[in-house]
């Protein structure tokens, strides 16, 4: 199975709403730096969060997954706390 393919299935995981470039290499038995590469190249099909997990980690999913209530409400909670330290 081509190396995108592993991430994309990864990235699709139904458990998961979004990935961590570690996560994905657990599970797809890639590289991290393959995954970083494969991320940039298919900017258009993949969305990062605003936000990042627990431990600060980027996350990423599939642009075309529906965001969760969860989703939008951190993201206007990374906004307004941005928003509010820059002023």
């Amino acid at each position: 199975m081509p190396a995108w393919d592993k991430v994309r299935n990864a990235l699709a995981n139904p458990k998961f709403e979004f990935r961590t470039i570690e996560g994905i290499a657990r599970e797809t038995d890639l590289d991290e730096t393959v995954i970083k590469k494969l991320l940039a190249e298919h900017e258009k099909d993949v969305r990062r969060g605003l936000s990042t997990d627990k431990k600060g980690r980027l996350i990423y999913t599939l642009r075309e997954r529906n965001p969760t209530f969860r989703e939008l409400a951190s993201n206007v909670v990374t906004i307004v706390s941005s928003s509010s330290s820059s002023t």
